[in-house]
């Protein structure tokens, strides 16, 4: 059992569901809205798309060998209860389809890692601002915490995927489709 008592002191917030889901409307399209139009910038969202796939794998091994179950959704329960239906609907489809043994590590941290590191270089690359990238970065932030805040993961699973996804990043990052797009990059 990963919990510790601050993932019982962070509250449960109803709404933070449609930020969560902000990875399905928001980060994986991002991905395709960033990626370089040329020859490199196509080479290197399939190396991008590769890594999201075997972190995948990955965490479905761990899921399956060393389970840990989140036990915090009671607090997200007693909260629905001052919460708008379509709200709660969601809450509660999302809790019948996500078991709650598919803890650690959180695919959700970890695939918002990798989106922002592909997504970081091809904005270097085409030049986009920094206030861009720092909203970029921030919502893709909010996505993360808000795997405690929808009581979907503990603080063990946030640190567990954020490791996951960041070797991952390093990896990818070191692939020749992205060192090749740096190379045409004037940044």
């Amino acid at each position: 059992n990963p919990q510790i008592t601050l993932d019982r002191d962070i509250p449960a917030i109803p709404e933070s569901v449609w930020i969560y889901l902000g990875l399905f409307w928001f980060a994986y399209p991002v991905l395709l809205l960033l990626v370089p139009k040329t020859q490199e910038g196509v080479k290197s969202l399939i190396t991008a798309l590769q890594t999201l796939f075997i972190v995948e794998i990955i965490s479905i091994l761990i899921f399956f060998i060393a389970p840990a179950e989140v036990d915090l959704r009671d607090q997200m329960i007693a909260a629905l209860v001052h919460t708008d239906s379509l709200t709660t609907s969601v809450i509660e489809a999302k809790y019948s389809v996500d078991q709650p043994m598919s803890s650690w590590p959180s695919l959700h941290v970890s695939h918002c890692v990798i989106i922002w590191a592909a997504g970081r270089q091809w904005m270097i690359h085409n030049e986009h601002s920094d206030i861009v990238r720092i909203l970029y970065g921030t919502f893709l932030l909010l996505i993360i915490f808000s795997t405690l805040t929808t009581k979907q993961h503990h603080i063990f699973d946030l640190v567990t995927g954020g490791a996951l996804g960041l070797y991952a990043s390093v990896l990818m990052l070191r692939e020749s489709t992205f060192r090749s797009i740096d190379t045409h990059s004037s940044a």
